[in-house]
């Protein structure tokens, strides 16, 4: 590689993170992050530009310039991603549990 050459190696990547192994011992939380966006370049290192993809659900929309595209699951793994951005998953509250104790 030359220096100041962009980088266009693809780098695998989960929808998923654990933390847990990699956390000091506390009383059980969860430390899961789930995958929310990314942002991939396209082009060269002095021309391009930047899209994102993000996810609301089970969707995900595919965000480049004035155009938003559903996209397929599949494509996101496919996606020479720039920046991932994940956040922490947070506990289901089953809330029958919590109808029963405070009532309907």
């Amino acid at each position: 590689m030359i220096l100041g050459e962009k980088i266009q190696v693809y780098t695998p990547f989960g929808t998923t993170l654990d933390l847990e192994p990699y956390m000091t011992p506390r009383p059980p939380q969860p430390h899961g992050l789930e995958l929310v966006g990314i942002i991939s370049h396209h082009g060269t290192k002095g021309n391009g530009h930047y899209i994102a993809i993000t996810r609301r659900g089970d969707e995900w929309t595919l965000l480049n310039d004035a155009i938003a595209v559903q996209t397929p699951r599949l494509q996101i793994h496919q996606t020479q991603a720039y920046i991932l951005m994940y956040r922490k998953i947070e506990p289901r509250v089953d809330t029958r549990e919590t109808e029963l104790i405070d009532g309907p």
